[in-house]
């Protein structure tokens, strides 16, 4: 017997590395989001290095027979850490909010293309020590990609190869 895969998920994960330290994600995931295959992610990341907030809308088809598209925001609080000759200075800030959208098209099962426009903020925050000036930079970005999928699943893949050639 088949069953059908839950419409919502929920998501936690956490792990350590040196760099970031101890880190950690809740991802909360709709499939089927306004009834016609839309599929919808909002997650929480967190880290010494920072930490923030992505949402994502994804669907078959903008129009009908048309390509499928992609919306995404994000809103980041990011602390690279920044190195002098081998000595670390201490973390960067810098707070950066994107807002994409894009059209995509398949090719069968396995390849995706896409070719989406961003835009948004970049500040930079000043931090003793580091020699970082405070400044706000706008963000535009043109990004395309194509993709070869053959991963067994898209999160946690067990088996398969994926192949992704992007520009920005």
């Amino acid at each position: 017997n088949a069953r059908e895969a839950p419409r919502r998920t929920a998501e936690l994960g956490l792990g350590y590395d040196e760099t970031d330290g101890a880190r950690s994600f809740v991802r909360l995931r709709d499939h089927d989001l306004f009834g016609w295959g839309q599929q919808a992610t909002l997650a929480a990341i967190a880290s010494e290095g920072g930490g923030g907030l992505r949402a994502e809308l994804l669907g078959d088809r903008l129009w009908a027979g048309g390509p499928g598209y992609w919306l995404e925001a994000e809103a980041f609080d990011e602390r690279p850490r920044l190195f002098t000759k081998g000595e670390l200075l201490g973390r960067a800030e810098f707070d950066r909010d994107d807002l994409t959208f894009g059209l995509q098209a398949s090719a069968g099962p396995s390849i995706l293309t896409r070719l989406g426009l961003t835009g948004g903020w970049l500040d930079v925050r000043s931090r003793p020590g580091l020699g970082v000036d405070p400044a706000r930079e706008q963000v535009r970005l043109l990004s395309g990609a194509v993709v070869w999928d053959d991963l067994d699943d898209r999160d946690l893949p067990t088996s398969g190869v994926q192949l992704r050639l992007t520009a920005e």
